[in-house]
């Protein structure tokens, strides 16, 4: 199959804000959680593991 094909999914409002609320939430957590470890390696191994949902926020939250 091709490399780049676009896909769409289709939700109501309300399952939007669902999942933008629940990918938020979950960036923050990460966040917060990799400053508890300062600069360890810990901290930047989950910032590198979690990136997708950091680009699905960025995503989220420039979407209409």
């Amino acid at each position: 199959r091709g490399g780049n094909l676009m896909k769409t999914i289709t939700l109501t409002d309300e399952q939007f804000e669902q999942l933008k609320e629940y990918v938020v939430d979950s960036c923050e957590n990460i966040m917060d959680r990799s400053l508890e470890w300062a600069d360890s390696d810990l901290s930047n191994e989950l910032i590198d593991n979690n990136e997708i949902l950091f680009d699905f926020r960025t995503i989220l939250e420039e979407a209409i």
